[in-house]
């Protein structure tokens, strides 16, 4: 069976969409892919952008009142833009007694981190980017978050969505906690215990621009079923994702180049179909 999925190509033009960070004494010009990665989630406007977003670094960006743990707590986030860690509290650290340690929440994920910022109001949303915490490289993140991206249709265009999501790299990040008078690490250390508060980034405010083209596109998911004999009635539900990340330009024409994504999805794909084969 086949289910149509629509969705949404969103691609940002390098050419005339731009993020900075003024400082006191210098702006930092974060050039696309190299320097930071971003975004937006609107659907519905061709051009996002804001003037003088103040800075406030969230330590992890997390609230998660299980946990006792609230990097919002105080904060008035309208207008501004969180800065934030990738993870967990306690993954640095390897402190088991915060969230998981070292075992990754949904706390932790990117995903979540944009949908919190959101929730509170801000403008903009950066993570830094430190390749442990992540797991991967800047690479990774340059390669995914530039070109084309694809989304499904939000009801409301995207409208609860901060303006900007990005990623930054770790040396600029680093200045920029030295222009507003701050120590990365000692921050890192504060956003890793109990009761942290946010912190203002004095001096610095983002202007950011994102000229965007906005499509939309039909795909599918293809869904298969195997009858039981013992409970025929009930369903079990195995899902694997079968995207890939586009084509590159290899100098031999006879290597496939495809970028299959083998241990992504290709292989949770083949073992769904294992599965089913052997029910």
């Amino acid at each position: 069976y086949f289910q149509t999925v629509e969705m949404v190509a969103q691609t940002v033009d390098p050419a005339t969409s731009s993020l900075a960070i003024a400082g006191p004494d210098r702006t930092w010009d974060l050039k696309l892919g190299p320097d930071a990665v971003f975004i937006t989630k609107h659907q519905d406007k061709p051009t996002v952008s804001f003037e003088n977003s103040d800075l406030v670094f969230v330590g992890y960006g997390v609230v998660a009142p299980e946990n006792n743990w609230d990097d919002y707590a105080g904060v008035d986030m309208k207008g501004k833009t969180a800065v934030m860690f990738v993870n967990d509290p306690g993954f640095v650290t390897r402190d088991n007694s915060l969230f998981n340690g070292q075992a990754m929440t949904y706390y932790g994920r990117w995903t979540y981190k944009y949908e919190q910022a959101a929730k509170q109001g801000a403008t903009a949303a950066l993570i830094i980017h430190e390749t442990e915490p992540a797991a991967y490289g800047w690479n990774v993140v340059e390669d995914s978050w530039t070109g084309e991206q694809a989304d499904l249709v939000r009801a409301n265009n995207g409208a609860d969505r901060a303006l900007l999501e990005g990623w930054i790299q770790l040396n600029y990040a680093t200045e920029m906690f030295k222009a507003a008078g701050l120590d990365i690490d000692q921050m890192r250390a504060a956003a890793n215990k109990r009761g942290f508060k946010p912190v203002p980034m004095t001096g610095l405010k983002a202007p950011a621009t994102i000229n965007q083209t906005v499509e939309k596109r039909t795909s599918r998911n293809v869904i298969g079923t195997v009858r039981g004999a013992t409970a025929p009635d009930e369903h079990l539900l195995l899902m694997a994702h079968w995207d890939h990340l586009g084509k590159g330009q290899g100098a031999d024409p006879n290597v496939d180049t495809i970028f299959n994504g083998a241990i992504d999805n290709a292989t949770a794909t083949a073992a769904i179909l294992e599965i089913a084969e052997k029910t």
